[in-house]
């Protein structure tokens, strides 16, 4: 993970991604939302959304998919980072989602 800086007017930082493919080829993907960072060597999705403002960014991570986990706070724009409904929100938590996804690989 690398953070850049997006060009005039904007002054945020960005996470960026290196992403390696088995034919050799080397992109940036940008890495949407706060929190988990997927770990070296992980499997993600990517999708071709340019970010205009960050140079050489021509892709995004999709959160939720693979080894990039989903935003567990959000409540709203849950499609986005790849939340899914819960049952209560008081409740739900990344264990459970964790859970649920090892459960679906057995059967």
């Amino acid at each position: 993970m690398v953070i850049e800086t997006p060009r005039k007017p904007n002054s945020a930082l960005r996470k960026v991604g290196k992403i390696f493919f088995f034919g050799g080829k080397k992109i940036a993907a940008k890495i949407p939302g706060s929190g988990s960072i997927p770990q070296k060597f992980a499997t993600v999705l990517i999708q071709g959304k340019g970010y205009k403002d960050t140079p050489g960014v021509k892709y995004k991570l999709v959160r939720g998919a693979y080894d990039c986990l989903p935003l567990f706070s959000k409540t709203k724009r849950r499609s986005v980072y790849g939340v899914m409904m819960p049952d209560s929100y008081k409740n739900w938590s990344a264990s459970k989602y964790l859970e649920n996804k090892n459960k679906g690989e057995d059967g």
